[in-house]
């Protein structure tokens, strides 16, 4: 694609500029990285190029006013004026002849932005070295009567990836608004500007003035340093009915804030810092302190290497950790026959399919294709902190990863993403979700339940939480009832702590992690963590024994029973089996007794099941299904004597609908 400077009433020559890919943009830009070369009279005279690059990033804005526009148009020729080393130098600005559309020729940054880099997580350090720079940069705009307004971690960016050495730099210049005693712009910069989680509460009640009105990029600095510390937008928590809870709804974040509230402190962090947020996080914006005034706190002149955040709203990888964690745990590596490969599933990052290992075709492999949809940094990051969790597992009862094929996270190499792989064991019985649709033995209801609680205690051995454990994700390594060995899989949301990420699947999350006034008072599972004493317990998984009583109800009933959205044991089941259910679904998550703990329980010692009586009107499992004339076991619609069309994967497309992704699966052409 090219367009023509000459159409944004450049003077003199002609600016061709080539685009290469799009980089970022919101609602209403689109921002691209692009080359520029220079004509005059159809002559080519060569690249453009400034301050040592050939490559920049061309940025169109389109303003819905034409007021706007030319407002627009005379703040862009100020911000040409600007120049400091923690700014994003702009190099031309232009709007189409009669038109709301502005373009901005801006220094392109290798490194991408620091929301980004933050959720990779930032050293001690670099966190004091980029706070220092961003304060530095606020303090160049300010004392030029400048306020950003529109301040945090996707608009600052990073001239390299190596966070040791890179410059750090404001961007996002055509957002930034000029405030002069004499100018009538006070109303145009009263606007409701920002992201709803960096907002001051004088930007949500509309109330900046020419007095104080760069301390709203203060309260926007003191967001961005618990991004850069958390891996993640700030977090915000309130009482509700006695009890606290943590809010997400971007109109409930902006009323506790108007409110004279702010983001979430944890005690634990290092004084200066606690002391450096209160001091940004004042509701009066007049005793905030000012960029210049920062920049002598302690905060940035005490030994970071000393600075600890750990806790569970931390994000524990960091590039190089990450990378060193997979390196040490790869095997060498495997091929697979693409030839070979037979759809089997489709999970949370992509289609599963039985393959064969190559040059060994009876080693059978689960082979998951990756794929990435608009979200796939995060489903990168998300990749790469999942490898670090379960390559180094070893367990009878734990599903074996054997393989992540993934770019490398240090060369942020996004493009080449349609070759991603994970390889791991495949279990032939399929899942426990498919098998409990057949009444199971009251012998082999023990015996599951005690091989998933096996894996739970090493999981949590390991202070690993699954936290979307299911029926679904316990696999069965072999289609015989009797002999088959249960594995826990499906570690997409598995953390070393507990880091919000999707919601876990309905009735097997536990209530802190729901929001309904009739399912709990609490929301979302680190709310209730924040009461526990000490980080040992965090890491015990009571959301795991929560899931784990919901999937025994499954192997006892073939379904879970529910009353206003909540799990209920049937008083007609036996003592032993009511105690445990209650045990494992308390409300109340610390009185649920841990993994190890509940393989003491009577449930498992109990040798009177033969009196055992659930009634609940499955059919029997036919033994004669469970393998074929083989002896390998035939196709997972038949091992149960199921009809074909009952098997969810019988018709793909109409799966595919289902998840949501229309198009996506088996383009065939229409004969």
């Amino acid at each position: 694609m090219e367009l023509k400077f000459r159409d944004l009433q450049f003077p003199s020559v002609i600016y061709h500029c080539k685009t290469s890919k799009v980089i970022g943009g919101g609602r209403d830009n689109c921002v691209s990285k692009c080359q520029v070369e220079v004509y005059r009279e159809r002559k080519r005279l060569g690249s453009f190029a400034r301050d040592g690059a050939n490559h920049f990033a061309l940025k169109w804005l389109c303003l819905t006013e034409q007021s706007n526009s030319a407002v627009g148009k005379m703040e862009a020729q100020r911000l040409l004026q600007l120049d400091h080393q923690n700014l994003v130098k702009m190099y031309a600005t232009g709007t189409v002849d009669d038109s709301t559309i502005h373009a901005f020729l801006m220094e392109y940054c290798e490194g991408g932005d620091l929301h980004q880099a933050a959720k990779l997580r930032i050293d001690p350090p670099a966190i004091q070295s980029f706070a220092r720079q961003i304060l530095q940069g606020l303090q160049y705009l300010h004392e030029h009567q400048i306020i950003h307004r529109d301040l945090k971690g996707h608009n600052v960016f990073l001239s390299s990836l190596d966070h040791a050495t890179c410059i750090v730099k404001i961007g996002d210049v055509n957002d930034i608004k000029r405030l002069m005693p004499e100018d009538d712009n006070l109303k145009l910069s009263s606007r409701w500007t920002g992201t709803f989680a960096f907002m001051s509460p004088e930007m949500i009640n509309r109330t900046i003035n020419n007095e104080t009105y760069e301390k709203t990029d203060i309260w926007s600095f003191a967001c961005i340093l618990i991004e850069m510390i958390i891996g993640k937008f700030p977090t915000f928590f309130a009482v509700k009915q006695g009890t606290e809870v943590e809010l997400k709804e971007y109109l409930g974040i902006m009323y506790y804030v108007g409110h004279g509230n702010h983001p979430y402190i944890p005690p634990t962090w290092p004084q200066t810092i606690q002391d450096l947020l209160h001091q940004c996080f004042q509701a009066d914006p007049a005793n905030r302190p000012s960029a210049a005034d920062i920049l002598s706190h302690p905060f940035l002149a005490e030994n970071p290497t000393d600075w600890s955040f750990d806790g569970p709203y931390v994000l524990p990888w960091s590039v190089g950790e990450t990378n060193a964690a997979i390196e040490a745990n790869r095997r060498p590596p495997i091929s697979f026959d693409n030839e070979t490969l037979q759809l089997v599933d489709y999970g949370s990052f992509g289609m599963t399919y039985q393959g064969q290992r190559k040059g060994q075709p009876k080693v059978e492999l689960a082979v998951i294709k990756v794929h990435f949809l608009n979200d796939y940094q995060d489903t990168l990051i998300d990749l790469y902190c999942q490898a670090s969790l379960t390559l180094p597992l070893e367990h009878a009862n734990i599903v074996r990863h054997i393989q992540y094929d993934l770019p490398s996270l240090e060369e942020l190499n996004f493009e080449a993403l349609n070759d991603c792989h994970i390889l791991t064991e495949y279990c032939t019985g399929g899942s426990l979700q498919m098998a409990v649709q057949y009444r199971i033995d009251e012998r082999l209801q023990q015996k599951y339940a005690w091989q998933i609680l096996q894996g739970l205690i090493y999981l949590h051995d390991q202070h690993i939480v699954h936290y979307n454990l299911r029926s679904s994700s316990v696999l069965l390594d072999r289609p015989d009832r009797q002999s088959c060995v249960l594995k826990i899989a499906g570690f997409g949301k598995a953390r070393n702590v507990s880091v919000d990420h999707e919601e876990p699947s309905a009735f097997f999350a536990d209530p802190e992690d729901q929001w309904c006034p009739s399912i709990s008072p609490k929301r979302k599972s680190r709310t209730v963590f924040l009461n526990l004493p000490n980080k040992e317990a965090l890491l015990l998984g009571y959301s795991d024994i929560w899931s784990f009583g919901c999937i025994l109800m499954q192997l006892i009933s073939g379904s879970i029973e529910e009353a206003d959205g909540r799990p209920i044991v049937s008083p007609r089941w036996p003592e032993n089996v009511q105690n445990i259910l209650r045990l494992c679904l308390d409300e109340d998550p610390v009185a649920r007794p841990p993994a190890r703990k509940l393989l003491e329980h009577p449930f498992f010692t109990d040798t009177e099941t033969a009196s055992w009586d659930f009634a609940d009107g499955r059919p029997e499992y036919v033994e004669s299904h469970s393998t074929g004339k083989d002896g390998k076991g035939e196709e997972f619609s038949r091992k149960f004597s199921l009809p074909l069309n009952a098997h969810p994967l019988s018709n793909p497309k109409k799966l595919a609908r289902r998840r949501g992704l229309r198009g996506f699966f088996f383009n065939k052409n229409k004969s």
